[in-house]
């Protein structure tokens, strides 16, 4: 999980010590198009997995972006 989170961080440029897993995505200014994207590309990368949009979409939270790694 910790290294999640600093691959999120990363993804939208943000400080790791803001990343908190119940953060409501929408309170993070760079989770936009671009952050996205960016976070859709680490996943692929990092832990080989493809989500999609809707995937994206649905997710409320970090914790929910988590969760998608495990479905």
């Amino acid at each position: 999980m910790e290294k999640f989170i600093e691959l999120f961080a990363n993804a939208i440029e943000v400080d790791i010590n803001d990343v908190k897993l119940g953060q409501e995505l929408e309170s993070y200014k760079t989770w936009d198009s671009l952050g996205v994207v960016t976070f859709i590309a680490m996943v692929n990368q990092e832990y080989n997995k493809q989500i999609t949009a809707d995937d994206i979409r649905n997710a409320k939270t970090v914790q929910d972006l988590y969760n998608l790694l495990g479905s």
